[in-house]
This record gives C-alpha cells, sequence and structure tokens, in this order.
C-alpha cells in the first residue's frame, strides 16, 4: 500500500514536471512570432499493454498550425501568459502535494520498521 502510494506520487511529479516544462517553454517564446504553444494533458491507469504500469503521465501535443506561405510574415505568438501562468501554479502545487504524499508514506513506513525491529 504505501509502496504503490510512493510509486503514484512519483510518476504523478514527473508528470507535473512535464507540464512546468511546457509552460515554460510557451512562456520563452512568447514573444516568437508565429509561435504554436505545447498542450500537457494528463493521463491515469495502465500505460502499457501489460498494465502492470499505473499512475499518472503526460500527454504533450503541439496544435497544427496552418501552413506557411513563402513571403508572409507570421503572425504573434499564440501563448496566452495568464493561462500559462496558472497552469505553472496548478503543476507546482500538485508537485508539491505529490511530494508530500511521498513524505508521509517514507513516515509511516520508517515508522512501521521502526517497530518491527
Amino acid at each position: 500500500m504505501l509502496i504503490s502510494a510512493m510509486n503514484n506520487s512519483l510518476s504523478a511529479m514527473n508528470a507535473f514536471s512535464t507540464g512546468v516544462h511546457g509552460s515554460a517553454y510557451n512562456l520563452a517564446n512568447v514573444n516568437t512570432a508565429g509561435f504554436n504553444p505545447v498542450a500537457v494533458h494528463y493521463a491515469s491507469g495502465p500505460s502499457s499493454s501489460s498494465g502492470t504500469e499505473t499512475g499518472v503521465r503526460p500527454v504533450v501535443s503541439r496544435p497544427v498550425s496552418a501552413p506557411a506561405e513563402t513571403g508572409r510574415v507570421f503572425g504573434p505568438s499564440r501563448t496566452d501568459v495568464a493561462r500559462e501562468m496558472v497552469n505553472l501554479s496548478v503543476n507546482q502545487n500538485a508537485f508539491d502535494a505529490n511530494a508530500q504524499v511521498i513524505r508521509a508514506s517514507d513516515e509511516m513506513l520508517g515508522t512501521l520498521v521502526d517497530m518491527i525491529v
């Protein structure tokens, strides 16, 4: 039970870390003309065909842009700064919450081992 909680929290921390990277990438390119931001969504459940790996995993997608025409100037970036700042905050809080689950599981596991030994 404790090990699976730690494993699920670790996979969620990795996923939310990818979300932070996606938002940072979008914000870094906010002034890039014609930039299409990436979107990070999350999926849970078995990630392999055997169904043994569970947890949260990131799904990164990029909107398909219109084909570039030669001689045309690209439009402004499609990055929404307000949305990306909210995404950063949500991902950071979710990362911190999962880190707390790992800390609590580690503490409970340590107490259990101390009781046995």
